[in-house]
């Protein structure tokens, strides 16, 4: 066990942490806060990492370079608060503060690794030292695509699970293979990130929850909490093997001492980062205050991570006694962090003021146990007259059932009279005279805010029980459960039915540019169409309004492509010069054009052109085309004129310029290409039925 390979432990137990912690975030407050996260994972990872490095190469007397000491940063910068943010979810602290810390441990992970991988090749005397330039593109790579591959990775599942209903092993298995092949691939094939990929595969997950059945969702969560408490426990188990068997006997005296001095440190390192970025941090995501800022720095916990890159310094060819100095330091933070930090966080909230919960929050909490005990006793009163489990120990199924006030509330805190002033006085300090008083406005608009919230929430709950009971799809739940959220986190705002109904309209490029092409035609002052009063005017009007005058329209101007494209595809120079006349050709004899064109040719001749590879009489074409040009210009002009005709006189006075000057060039062009004329004529029409 202690010949463990590290890569093994990062490679087998990594994937899951980092899944479960991004799957059991809220995906709208993880990406509300995104912008802290990475302020503090990436700028922040830098800054701990290089006092980190001053620190060291200024207090150990190992003889550690720049490149050494920031191999030692970049291990001892990776975060593992998974202690605090379970603490803060029990005693009911802030969600926000909870998803800043395990977001920024998720992220810092994977840049901790990024760091790391580039600061081991630096250091290795055996690897070939990467240059600014490889560096930059490797960091670049890594940080693209591996949120890039996880998040392709993570609409592949969806679609996978989006198949399936109600079947918890098969989805429980799904999620599971497709957190290992993100890592896997991520990393062995594609060279990226696969801590940020699996980030972004567990987030997306969270964000399209409603993928999942939810009957499963709950053995779900339980399985990968399980899977965690697993790998959790046997990470240290192997590590604790480890340190025992190959550095616990090269500990030395000063160790002892580097390792406390470390230990206090690490902690005003991460107080001075977070203190330095704390001017952007307040103005980004929910912003942040000096108390959530001391709760982040106190709860800045190591763990597994560092331990298993300390352990890879450890396994390097090279690196075997700069590494087992690491493992030791290392090691002793992560206890120290773990023992001290992690069981007096609970001390400091209640100092701060974080965990007082309002006297409302504790009836209603107390309202919900004590209907729970008055459902599980007329539960167990109704087994106990069932004849088949007279034998039962009810005593002990009393004991397994028990069921407790988790914010352990007293009953003076249960009072309405003593907590709630239902009738407000104030007290004159002269006369002693007590009268009603009115909340200030301020008092006012907290109270409004507080219901404002909890109408919220019940209506999220609402959302996932219709959801739960098939009442509403996965993708209403999901736009509804959003809108509630984002409602949350502006003051005294609801849920906006306008903002709802943009999710069943169509958006894109197609109906933006149907708008812009119809107030274009359209415009602002369209003239409405009326029945006119003449009877052969409504006769015009209905022929003209009816589906079969627009359908014969549309077809003949269909057909009258046809005609267009062979003018502008045959033309005077494809011709073809045969000798012979019109009436007897003799297609074996070819006559050059050259010779046509300068007259030295004196024989008969006559021209074709090839028309659906057949040769066609250049003259009978001329005029074939002129009769079809003057067939559909006959139709034209009968549509015009119907239009004209049901049409009131004021709008064509309107657009009689605009005829005058498309019949000028009609009468230009006409000579040169008569189809081309047809179709400026169809598109004048167009023009005028649309803007009338």
């Amino acid at each position: 066990m202690a010949q463990m390979n590290p890569h093994l432990i990062l490679h087998i137990f990594l994937p899951v942490l980092i899944f479960e912690s991004a799957f059991a975030m809220e995906a709208h407050t993880f990406f509300r806060s995104f912008l802290q996260i990475v302020t503090l994972a990436v700028p922040g990872l830098i800054v701990s990492s290089f006092l980190t490095a001053v620190l060291a190469m200024n207090v150990f007397d190992y003889g550690w370079d720049l490149k050494m000491s920031l191999l030692f940063g970049s291990i001892m910068s990776a975060t593992d608060p998974v202690a605090v943010v379970s603490l803060l979810k029990e005693l009911g602290a802030s969600k926000q503060l909870g998803t800043v810390i395990e977001g920024e441990s998720l992220l810092n992970d994977g840049a901790a690794i990024v760091m790391f991988n580039v600061m081991l090749e630096m250091s290795n005397p055996y690897m070939t030292e990467p240059t600014p330039t490889e560096i930059f593109l490797k960091f670049l790579r890594i940080a693209v695509g591996g949120p890039a591959f996880g998040l392709v990775m993570a609409k592949i599942t969806i679609i996978w699970l989006g198949n399936i209903f109600n079947d918890a092993i098969t989805e429980i298995t799904i999620t599971l293979a497709a957190t290992y092949l993100t890592f896997y691939i991520g990393e062995a094939v594609f060279k990226v990130s696969g801590v940020l990929a699996v980030v972004v595969l567990g987030v997306t997950l969270s964000a399209e929850r409603t993928v999942i059945s939810p009957e499963v969702e709950g053995a779900l969560h339980k399985f990968w909490e399980m899977m965690v408490y697993l790998a959790n426990t046997l990470i240290f188990i192997l590590v604790g093997v480890v340190i025992t068997e190959k550095a616990m006997n090269d500990i030395q005296d000063k160790d002892w001492f580097y390792m406390l001095a470390l230990y206090f440190g690490v902690n005003i390192i991460r107080g001075v980062t977070i203190t330095f970025f704390s001017p952007l941090l307040k103005r980004l995501g929910y912003g942040l205050t000096w108390r959530n800022a001391a709760v982040m720095t106190w709860g800045g916990l190591r763990g597994a991570v560092s331990l298993a890159l300390a352990l890879l310094v450890y396994r390097t060819e090279g690196l075997e006694t700069e590494g087992k100095k690491m493992v030791i330091h290392c090691s002793g933070i992560v206890v120290m962090t773990l023992v001290i930090n992690a069981t007096t966080i609970g001390s400091l909230l209640d100092v701060l003021g974080m965990t007082d919960i309002s006297p409302a929050k504790r009836m209603a909490m107390a309202n919900v146990v004590r209907f729970l005990q008055e459902t599980k006793n007329r539960s167990v009163n109704m087994l106990k007259i069932d004849r088949f489990l007279a034998d039962s120990d009810w005593s002990a199924v009393e004991f397994g059932t028990l069921i407790s006030d988790p914010y352990h509330s007293k009953s003076d805190q249960l009072n309405v009279e003593e907590n709630f002033d239902l009738k407000p006085h104030s007290h004159c300090p002269d006369c002693l005279h007590s009268f009603p008083t009115e909340p200030s406005p301020k008092e006012y608009k907290d109270m409004f805010q507080e219901a404002t919230l909890r109408k919220l929430k019940a209506q999220k709950v609402s959302y996932w029980r219709q959801f739960e009971h098939g009442m509403l799809s996965r993708d209403a739940v999901r736009v509804l459960v959003g809108h509630a959220e984002g409602a949350m986190d502006k003051p005294g705002e609801y849920v906006n039915i306008e903002e709802i109904k943009k999710n069943w309209q169509m958006t894109g490029v197609y109906p933006y540019l149907k708008r812009k092409l119809e107030s274009w035609i359209y415009g602002k002052d369209r003239v409405k169409r009326t029945e006119p009063r003449k009877k052969w005017r409504q006769i015009i009007y209905k022929i003209t309004l009816s589906g079969y005058f627009e359908a014969f329209i549309y077809s003949v101007i269909i057909l009258n492509m046809v005609p267009v494209i062979i003018e502008f595809q045959i033309n005077e120079e494809n011709q073809v010069f045969f000798a012979g006349n019109a009436s007897h050709t003799n297609f074996g004899a070819e006559i050059p054009a050259d010779e046509i064109n300068n007259g030295t040719y004196d024989g008969e001749w006559v021209s074709y052109v090839y028309l659906m590879n057949s040769a066609v009489l250049f003259l009978d074409y001329r005029r074939a085309l002129s009769i079809i040009n003057y067939v559909f210009f006959g139709i034209y002009i009968v549509e015009a004129l119907f239009k004209v005709g049901e049409t009131l006189p004021s709008v064509f006075y309107e657009f009689l310029p605009l005829l005058l000057l498309f019949s000028v060039l009609l009468l230009v062009l006409s000579s040169s290409s008569p189809s081309l004329s047809l179709l400026l004529l169809l598109l004048l029409l167009m023009f005028w039925e649309y803007r009338v």
